[in-house]
């Protein structure tokens, strides 16, 4: 069984997720990028969900993939990645996430519920996938905790460029009236 790397050069984060799972995956990679400062860390998510990424330090290289493409498309995506990375980490607990840690990288972690101890062979560790009462945060903690680091649980959120910053500023401060911002909805309690 191959070892942990004590000191990865190159890192894939798998995320095809949602918006909210990206974002709090930020703390993963934070945590990776506190621990190996010398890595390059990329990210591999959905198209459309990249933004939340946007000037976040600790990424090197944010992949954006359309979540349907042709084969041809997959099969040029598969060989832009294959084994290019020293640790891919597997950050949801889902086919796709895995898939993409296993093309991508030569060393591989990520989640297993208690039903896919099949699909096992994808990943040198995994921990197991507690999807109703911990939250994702928590759960990619383990991850953490597995590679032999101390997890920090800080959420990185995306940066404004000062352009950007001054023109949010000036319209909020044209409407004259407080703000709420609800999101009523997220798929889990």
């Amino acid at each position: 069984m191959k070892t942990i790397p004590t000191k990865p050069r190159r890192i894939l984060v798998t995320c095809p997720q949602r918006l909210g799972d990206v974002l709090l995956t930020t703390a993963l990679v934070h945590t990776l990028k506190q621990a190996w400062p010398a890595a390059h860390i990329d990210m591999l998510v959905f198209r459309g969900t990249e933004g939340v990424l946007a000037g976040n330090p600790d990424i090197h290289q944010v992949i954006a993939q359309a979540p349907r493409v042709g084969l041809g498309q997959r099969l040029k995506e598969i060989t832009q990645l294959w084994r290019r990375y020293d640790l891919a980490v597997a950050a949801m607990p889902t086919d796709r996430s895995r898939l993409a840690a296993w093309i991508g990288g030569r060393f591989r972690v990520g989640f297993l519920t208690e039903r896919e101890a099949q699909k096992a062979w994808l990943l040198n560790k995994h921990v197991r996938f507690d999807d109703l009462d911990t939250h994702t945060i928590t759960m990619q903690a383990e991850l953490a905790r597995t590679l032999g680091i101390k997890p920090l649980g800080q959420v990185i959120p995306p940066q404004l460029s000062p352009v950007q910053h001054l023109m949010l500023s000036q319209r909020l401060a044209a409407l004259q009236r407080p703000i709420v911002v609800l999101h009523p909805c997220p798929k889990f309690r």
